[in-house]
């Protein structure tokens, strides 16, 4: 049989061996003897630790339920978990073991101290795994609440094929609690008019396996009308083969009212624009023409489809002159009368003034410039028209047997012809200089008028002779170069300028 003092020593060394930190504790709660885990864990010594307080292990706010657990008789027994000071005033969880025992007659306590930082690592650990889920499930419910998003599952192998979120659910006008999961119910929620295109489609993602999406209109149990998207997967999840689809629903009414009212507003426009009697052009960056009107085509002999994507400059006859038009409304913002002349496909010119302005974004960038030209052909051969009347009706003036004279009603003389010339003896350069009451001062032969002291009364004869026309047996005359005089029956015409009251005779 072994001696008592290596049986002591074999038990020291399988103390010692422990992964757990081991005291002995004296009656009066003083710590005998420890094995080298339990310094480890406090960092101190054997001799240290011997002879302290136990108490001494244990942070203050743990005493308390430290002083319970030692409070046991022989063979009697503690356990809890409690709070270990550390080295450094770090406290160490460990699992704390009390027994109590009589050794030769002395009562003594030995303590068993785990250290569960390792376990309580691996259970905060396992805790956020097992939150993790919960807290993506409670955000993803929160996004679908935000975005009016919905999952739901139709499983063709189970009774109740469908399986909507308390999100679909609302879409749908449902309550969670009630909605059976039939088929046949959701499809008396579809509306009638859509529901063969959504069964077709659904039956062909089921045979095919694509992706399956779709936007119809539902009437919820409220009588009200919805428009919903609905999009799905289709996945072969069951041993015999069999699939089912993992699908989201979201209610798209506003976006639909939405679209609705954007292409309302641009068939309203572009009927505007069609309406248009004038060729519309938007020009991009890059010079190329991106949309016309029907008056474009109808000016140019092109489609539509033919004038997309080529050269606006290409449709004139100065390329570079109407090249500069548009670049001017892209630098400045507009382009204001440019004078351009447009060729059709089969040969013919049209003179138009364009007028551009660039075009944009909400954002405020420029997207492109819409360009609007106006058919002055008209026009132009009207001044043109003008233009040789006046020429005309010079030349029968100046080529005139009679003498015939413009007259101001200051009494200036505006233009002669030449047979006023020759009947009263002076040129036309130099009665130019002349009024018809008399000549440029100093007055030609000592004052004496052109016209006699009859015609040029006081009262200014000649004047209101411009105006009413001579009266009946009136007579007028004039001076001659030579210095005769002469007797003549003035006529006159009282023609009116559009612009202010100098009327001329």
């Amino acid at each position: 049989m072994p001696s008592p003092a290596l049986t002591d020593r074999i038990f020291r060394l399988i103390v010692d061996a422990m992964d757990e930190g081991v005291a002995t504790i004296s009656p009066a709660g003083v710590i005998l003897n420890v094995n080298s885990c339990l310094c480890s864990m406090t960092g101190q010594t054997a001799a240290e630790l011997a002879g302290s307080a136990v108490l001494d292990l244990i942070p203050d706010a743990c005493r308390p339920t430290f002083a319970r657990m030692l409070d046991i008789d022989v063979g009697g027994g503690a356990r809890s978990e409690i709070d270990l000071s550390g080295p450094d005033g770090v406290t160490v969880p460990v699992l704390l073991t009390v027994g109590g025992f009589d050794l030769d007659g002395t009562f003594l306590r030995s303590l068993v101290l785990t250290d569960l930082t390792a376990q309580r690592a691996a259970d905060s650990l396992a805790a956020k795994a097992h939150e993790a889920p919960l807290q993506q499930h409670a955000f993803l419910e929160q996004a679908q609440q935000i975005l009016g998003l919905g999952w739901w599952t139709y499983d063709p192998a189970q009774e109740e094929m469908l399986t909507f979120s308390p999100a679909a659910c609302e879409i749908f006008g449902l309550i969670p609690a009630e909605f059976d999961g039939k088929l046949e119910s959701l499809s008396r929620l579809v509306h009638p008019d859509d529901l063969p295109r959504i069964n077709e489609a659904y039956a062909a993602t089921l045979e095919g396996g694509t992706p399956y999406q779709a936007e119809h209109r539902i009437v919820r149990p409220d009588g009200s009308l919805r428009w919903v998207l609905m999009a799905a997967v289709v996945r072969g999840d069951h041993a015999d083969g069999s699939k089912r689809m993992l699908g989201i629903c979201q209610d798209i009414t506003d976006r639909k009212r939405i679209q609705d009212e954007v292409r309302a507003s641009a068939i309203y426009n572009r009927s505007l624009i069609e309406a248009s009697l004038n060729p519309m052009v938007t020009i991009g960056p890059d010079g190329m023409i991106t949309d016309v009107n029907i008056a474009t085509e109808q000016m140019t002999g092109y489609a539509r489809a033919e004038l997309l994507g080529t050269g606006f400059s290409d449709y004139f006859t100065e390329p570079d002159q109407a090249r500069a038009g548009y670049e001017q409304a892209f630098r400045d913002g507009n382009a204001r009368d440019c004078p351009l002349e447009l060729r059709h496909r089969d040969g013919h010119i049209t003179s138009v003034l364009y007028n551009a302005a660039v075009y944009r974004d909400p954002s405020g960038q420029v997207l492109g410039v819409m360009a609007a030209a106006r058919d002055v052909t008209q026009v132009k051969r009207a001044e043109a028209a003008l233009r040789e009347s006046e020429m005309q009706l010079r030349d029968l003036f100046d080529n005139a047997q009679v003498g015939m004279g413009v007259v101001a009603l200051n009494g200036d003389l505006l233009r002669i012809n030449s047979s006023f010339c020759q009947t009263t003896g002076y040129s036309a350069s130099r009665r130019s200089r002349c009024r018809s009451r008399q000549q440029a001062a100093p007055p030609l032969r000592g004052g004496r008028h052109l016209f006699d002291e009859e015609t040029l009364s006081a009262q200014g004869r000649w004047r209101h002779l411009c105006r009413s026309g001579p009266q009946p047996g009136q007579r007028s005359g004039w001076q001659a170069a030579a210095g005769r005089w002469h007797h003549a029956r003035p006529h006159r015409a009282a023609p009116r300028r559009s612009r202010g009251p100098g009327a001329q005779c």
